[in-house]
């Protein structure tokens, strides 16, 4: 029934070239037509650039040519597909653009044409990188993304500088005492604040085996501990005496973080250091990557309540001695932006925000298109596709904060002790879940921060998430005056 068609490949080896006849037989027909095609140098078959589709050949036998654009319904929904735009944000258009660009570069870097003059494929892959990253500097709204910049002269801390190293990591319920030293970073560094903030702790002091691993030289200055949500700030000695007004705070959002130790909430310290008000917030957000409205709301509900609960249960720590008082600062800010009416007054009020944690904020698109990015060290095209990035963009969450450079490979989700991305059945999306976030309020004009590194620790391998570490250098203005709680 129908047509027919037989194909034999001949390949001469002296002359390198390859020869294709094709017989296309219809019922009816006195006689085969046969084609020979052009003599041409060797590929493999499912490259030749001498290929005949099925409709070619039918159209040569007939010797009556189709019509390129019929008006039936499979054209209809050719042309409603090729009206779609170009560049939509769907996970089905990242798959496809994915191989569009691979194609495109790949094509390119192997002409002939692009060799002559010169581009290479690093090349192509920048301009891709920096048109990101100019999309994101003109962005009204959502999170800024600043640059490292690291310091000529090292981590020397003086009388208006603040050295501070901040680490959010995920332990998923393992016990794994001497990773926790890997956290601190490399011998020889040192800084006036560690701010540790850790999610599914196992049943382990975690502030004590941190607390060893710093030495004499550091104290623990306040901790915040809500089951196996926690949070530790740990200063120099020598930095004790310019901290005050030391409190803590914690939201609940559910989880099971007595039985399985995946407690959602949000644990918080706020202090003062040389008259600079400072808020650290570490949260564990809900998964999956269907919740992001819910994450949306648990991020508003923590803006809210936080230090600014009807009966606060914050209490104020001294940084030798812990203390059991109460009490917040309630006085509004008229100079926010509309958004600060839903925060919280220590949100408002305080200088610098720094809030860290598993935020649980995917990147939409599938295994496949994903890993393939992350394969060949082209994880930065990824921002466009990471939830956390647009919902800021949207203006649902995060406004006017800041964040490194997304240069450094998805933090979730591994299998545990390995280098390779989640292999279970359920193959999971590789995705930045784990993030450092910082703001400075406007009125604080006084107060420069500089990112020095933003990074992953890929060193520690006990948990399916890898730690993410943020080293920030904060100037401070000698003249700041002393706030009053």
């Amino acid at each position: 029934m129908g047509n027919s068609c037989s194909s034999t490949v001949h390949r001469s080896v002296e002359s390198n070239v390859i020869c294709e006849k094709k017989h296309v037989l219809r019922r009816g027909t006195p006689k085969s037509k046969e084609v020979r095609l052009i003599v041409s140098p060797w590929k493999p078959p499912y490259e030749s650039p001498y290929m005949y589709s099925e409709e070619e050949d039918e159209e040569e036998a007939y010797g009556v040519s189709k019509p390129r654009y019929s008006w039936g319904p499979e054209t209809l929904d050719r042309e409603v597909e090729e009206s779609k735009p170009r560049y939509s944000w769907g996970p089905e258009t990242l798959d496809r653009e994915v191989e569009e660009e691979r194609s495109k570069i790949d094509g390119l870097c192997g002409s002939d044409l692009v060799a002559f003059y010169g581009l290479r494929r690093k090349d192509i892959l920048n301009f891709l990188e920096r048109s990101l990253s100019e999309k994101e500097k003109t962005c009204t709204r959502g999170i800024r993304r600043v640059e490292r910049r690291p310091s000529r002269f090292g981590w020397t801390s003086g009388p208006d500088n603040l050295c501070m190293h901040i680490v959010t990591w995920n332990m998923n319920g393992k016990l794994a005492c001497h990773e926790l030293h890997k956290l601190l970073g490399g011998k020889g560094e040192s800084f006036d604040f560690y701010v540790i903030g850790l999610q599914e702790v196992p049943n382990l002091d975690a502030g004590s085996v941190i607390l060893d691993a710093l030495g004499r030289n550091y104290s623990l200055i306040a901790n915040s501990v809500m089951l196996s949500l926690q949070l530790f700030i740990f200063a120099r000695n020598a930095s004790k005496p310019f901290i005050t007004e030391v409190r803590v705070d914690k939201v609940g959002l559910g989880g099971l973080g007595g039985v399985v130790r995946r407690q959602k909430g949000a644990v918080a310290i706020t202090l003062i250091y040389k008259g600079c008000s400072f808020l650290f917030i570490a949260c564990h957000l809900s998964a999956h990557e269907n919740n992001v409205l819910e994450r949306n709301v648990q991020y508003q509900r923590i803006c809210q309540t936080i230090f600014n609960k009807p009966k606060t249960s914050s209490f104020r720590q001294s940084p030798n001695q812990l203390m059991d008082l109460s009490g917040c600062r309630m006085q509004a800010d008229d100079d926010q932006d509309q958004s600060a009416s839903l925060h919280s007054a220590s949100l408002r009020q305080s200088d610098v925000v720094v809030w860290l944690g598993d935020l649980n904020y995917r990147i939409e698109g599938s295994r496949k298109s994903v890993s393939l990015l992350i394969r060949q060290n082209l994880q930065k095209l990824l921002r466009a596709k990471d939830q956390l990035s647009r919902e800021a963009e949207k203006g649902e969450i995060f406004h006017g904060f800041c964040e490194g450079p997304l240069s450094f490979r998805p933090t979730y989700k591994y299998d545990i002790g390995t280098d390779d991305y989640d292999t279970s059945a359920k193959e999971r999306v590789p995705s930045w879940t784990d993030r450092i976030l910082y703001r400075v309020s406007t009125s604080a004009t006084n107060i420069k921060v500089h990112v020095q590194d933003y990074d992953s620790i890929e060193t520690v391998k006990a948990s399916d998430h890898r730690p993410v570490k943020a080293l920030l250098k904060i100037n401070l203005c000698s003249s700041t005056q002393p706030r009053i709680p």
